[in-house]
């Protein structure tokens, strides 16, 4: 692997979630860090006060690429306007470093126990396979 694959995997992400995984084969492996990845996106968006919305707006790149769409609208004898908007833009509520550390302490508990969750996803489930 080289260099330039890590960067063309991570594009311009803001934010990398990385996890190992041994004995396992690319696609299992793949599978096994998407579940885990989606787990502890799940647990996050629990922060907010509507955590389906939250988690709408996250976005794994990996599920819904970003791209733009564009369209034409025309008003007849008047205007022919181009558009265009984002689809799957990766956002989600702002929150500052200092407000972020305040939720992890206020949710260890919380990420604690999806961090068991994906022991048992990455880890004791291989071992059974």
């Amino acid at each position: 692997m080289n260099e330039s694959d890590v960067i063309s995997a991570i594009d311009d992400c803001h934010f990398v979630c990385r996890l190992t995984t041994r004995e396992l084969g690319a696609e299992a492996g793949r599978e096994k860090s998407l579940t885990a990845t989606r787990l502890a996106t799940a647990a996050i968006a629990l922060i907010w006060k509507t955590p389906s919305r939250a988690l709408s707006r996250i976005n794994l790149a990996f599920d819904r690429q970003p791209h733009r769409r564009e369209f034409l609208s025309h008003v007849p004898e008047e205007s022919l306007s181009v558009h265009s908007m984002w689809s799957y833009a990766p956002s989600g509520p702002h929150i500052s470093p200092d407000e972020w550390e305040i939720e992890l302490l206020n949710w260890a508990d919380t990420f604690a126990a999806v961090g068991d969750i994906h022991e048992f996803v990455v880890i004791v489930a291989v071992a059974a396979e």
